[in-house]
């Protein structure tokens, strides 16, 4: 007896379980190709990002100020606009100045060059209590060096505090005050780190003081799943790297804290 042409149900079932098995590795070639993607035109975003600051560098000679709203409003560092956006903005990226809300807010760029491909604003974001009336910020500049600290003035974003008591008490940090240029952090992922927690959307990036309200509300797994587990950061020299977010947000290594800081020193007395 001739056999019928045509597939067996068992041969038919095998087929269709290859189909399948070749689809899931082609989902996950493409998943993986989608961000590495996303990773290159990120540092490709840093690496302009970073030029605009050499810019202003040779322009000026000091650093954008991280937040200037209330100097602006009063005409003060006028060519450092409302924050360092702003002053990228203003001066290089030829795009609009930043816009401002009715409670003052500055409203912060999450396009063209200030887009992160791989990361996206999480859908509970306007339903999360603790971000009310906050901002979703893709890529943060390292105001303050290790702890945040307003007053500790070792990052980029300004010398002295620009908040106490309400007076403009602060100036632009010298570009002569970075110490080691090619070994400092200047501005990155949108991430404050704390060992293993991390807050992502912050228009700060930075190893931050110890502070149970981000280590409550913890990011990391979105975090390191943005750049598989790496964090993109532009140096004061210009150049990008991709660290490990392990090793950018250490606690303990002298060299991963380091490069926060523009006198090039740890400061661990600052994480407490």
């Amino acid at each position: 007896m001739k056999r019928q042409a045509g597939l067996t149900l068992v041969e038919l079932l095998v087929v269709i379980s290859i189909i399948a098995l070749l689809a899931t590795l082609l989902e996950a070639a493409l998943s993986k190709s989608k961000k590495a993607a996303g990773k290159v035109s990120c540092e490709g975003n840093l690496r302009q990002i970073g030029m605009g600051i050499t810019e202003f560098l040779d322009d000026f000679h000091v650093y954008p100020l991280g937040v200037n709203q209330a100097g602006f409003s009063r005409g003060l560092y006028q060519d450092h606009g409302r924050d360092w956006y702003d002053a990228l903005n203003r001066n290089y990226f030829h795009l609009p100045p930043v816009q401002v809300r009715k409670d003052g807010a500055i409203i912060i760029p999450t396009w063209g060059i200030w887009h992160c491909p791989s990361t996206r604003r999480p859908a509970a974001w306007d339903q999360a209590i603790r971000w009310k009336g906050a901002i979703w910020v893709e890529y943060g500049y390292n105001e303050n060096g290790v702890g945040t600290h307003d007053s500790a003035s070792l990052g980029v974003g300004r010398v002295t505090d620009v908040h106490t008591m309400g007076r403009l008490n602060y100036r632009p940090t010298p570009e002569s005050d970075v110490v080691s240029p090619s070994d400092m952090i200047e501005a990155g992922d949108g991430i404050l780190g704390w060992g293993s927690s991390s807050w992502e959307g912050s228009d700060e990036i930075g190893v931050a003081l110890r502070a149970t309200w981000f280590q409550r509300f913890n990011d990391t797994q979105r975090v390191m799943s943005r750049h598989n587990g790496s964090v993109n950061v532009v140096f004061c020299d210009g150049h990008v790297e991709s660290p490990k977010a392990s090793s950018v947000f250490n606690l303990t290594n002298s060299a991963s804290l380091a490069r926060w800081n523009k006198d090039h020193q740890p400061h661990p007395e600052l994480l407490y």
